[in-house]
């Protein structure tokens, strides 16, 4: 029984399905077409679905130096993984810096914001 292809967002040409029906991603190909968008150069928050399916869900979410994500509550768990930058995480009780290449989850119920003091790209993976 092959499993359902989830459905990867047209526009996106770093995404690709192979005949094995693995989703495909090429992380630089992402930055770099996230950073030529236009959303990216004028707007301090960017966001791009990559993939959206019945259980997961994959967002490119780009801040720009000084810009943040207010606090909010994860409605599920999250996983973010930092691309380019450096993602400041606060809670309540603590603020991290997350660098380049790091990940780091953040479980369902959490209040939590996020911001940048320098243009930052990173992918957010949560199962909906």
């Amino acid at each position: 029984m092959k499993a359902k292809t989830p459905s990867l967002s047209s526009k996106s040409k770093a995404a690709e399905v192979r005949k094995d029906e693995a989703a495909i991603i090429n992380v630089e190909h992402l930055i770099r077409l996230a950073k030529e968008d236009v959303a990216w150069k004028s707007e301090k928050l960017y966001s791009k679905t990559l993939l959206k399916d019945a259980e997961l869900r994959i967002v490119l979410i780009g801040i720009h130096e000084g810009s943040a994500i207010e606090m909010h509550e994860a409605d599920s768990t999250v996983c973010l993984h930092v691309l380019e930058g450096i993602l400041i995480y606060a809670t309540e009780q603590k603020t991290l810096p997350v660098s380049e290449g790091e990940m780091f989850i953040v479980e369902k119920g959490t209040l939590h914001g996020l911001s940048a003091k320098i243009p930052t790209l990173f992918l957010m993976t949560k199962a909906v």
